[in-house]
């Protein structure tokens, strides 16, 4: 008796596989793209980040000098509102 093995199974399990890796492979180039992306954009976003934090000590720094300048400043010579303006 000489049995014959059907050779669907083993098909079907190929096309599953060549399935797997074809889908592997597009992912693999939707991360590679994202990868090209963020190495532009990163830097970028670092560089404005760096620049925003510069304005905001330089906001700091003058807001700072100005609360300096009216506490130091007889009350009669200044107004509430210029008071009140560098210590907002």
């Amino acid at each position: 008796m000489q049995g014959r093995i059907d050779p669907r199974d083993y098909q079907a399990q190929v096309d599953q596989a060549n399935a797997q890796l074809g889908l592997a492979q597009v992912q693999l180039q939707s991360a590679e793209r994202q990868l090209d992306v963020a190495r532009v954009q990163y830097p970028a976003q670092l560089a404005e980040a760096e620049a925003q934090e510069q304005t905001v000590r330089a906001n700091l720094a003058q807001a700072s000098a100005a609360y300096q300048r009216q506490k130091s400043v007889d009350i009669r010579a200044t107004s509430q509102q210029n008071i009140d303006t560098a210590t907002a």
